[in-house]
């Protein structure tokens, strides 16, 4: 064998070797560190980027808390707004308590204007609804009102049992200068509901959604029963419009 062909067979080798060297030094300084968000399973995970140190698998597959229905502005002719959205736990195995939302008013342009953020709770298979007063640009000015929910912190249904609550004489009635929702709220369970909101919502002759209102009862002992008034403003367009008869009531309690 020729000697020049020989020293390119070892400049060969060498350079070969060299890129090796050069390819297991680079790929160790560009190596990342197993995380719980690299699309992989590693680091013992019993799934992909669940289960060992991060989180567990059957609550990364819970289904996102979200709207059951587009959210309902409510005005007044004051021109007062309110704000109604209609909430759903979609997850039969575990409740969502607590839970952070933020609310967006948006003008007719499209620009957000006011935003605030709250916490409130759901029930494993729980659609209710969440009411917001605190709007205060004037209803005409308003484009849309919207709501995000996020940072649930998921309690197993085995571990909590909501209280059983049901509600009784409903009546929707008015008087010269008022208008009110009243009934009872029964507890059907062995420990006491504390903080039971009550959501009543007016309907019209048509079926529509007129308005919203809330109250809140301290406590409803065990095996009890409370009385309730939801009031409303006596608003001159809700009592044209009103059907007494079509209205809803929803009681809450964590």
């Amino acid at each position: 064998m020729k000697r020049g062909f020989k020293k390119f067979i070892y400049g060969l080798f060498y350079l070969s070797l060299l890129g090796v060297f050069v390819l297991l030094v680079v790929k160790s300084i560009t190596k990342t560190t197993p995380t719980c968000f690299d699309n992989i399973q590693n680091q013992n995970e019993a799934g992909i980027d669940c289960g060992g140190p991060c989180t567990p698998c059957d609550i990364k597959n819970l289904i996102p808390l979200d709207e059951a229905a587009p959210s309902r502005i409510f005005s007044l002719a004051s021109g007062k707004a309110f704000a109604l959205f209609k909430v759903e736990n979609q997850n039969t195995d575990y409740h969502a308590m607590p839970f952070s939302y933020t609310v967006n008013v948006l003008d007719l342009n499209g620009v957000n204007v006011e935003s605030w953020t709250g916490s409130d709770f759901l029930f494993a298979g729980e659609t209710r609804y969440i009411l917001e007063t605190r709007i205060t640009p004037p209803a005409r000015s308003i484009g849309s009102v919207s709501i995000r929910l996020s940072d649930p912190v998921w309690k197993s249904v085995n571990d909590f049992v909501p209280p059983s609550l049901s509600l009784n004489d409903i009546k929707t009635d008015m008087g010269s200068s008022w208008l009110r929702v009243s009934g009872t709220v029964k507890n059907g369970s062995s420990f006491s509901a504390n903080n039971v909101r009550v959501v009543a919502i007016l309907r019209s002759k048509s079926g529509a959604e007129l308005f919203a209102s809330q109250t809140v009862l301290t406590s409803v002992s065990e095996f009890g029963t409370e009385s309730f008034t939801v009031s409303f403003p006596f608003d001159t367009t809700l009592i044209k419009e009103l059907d007494p008869n079509g209205t809803r009531v929803f009681a809450s309690s964590k």
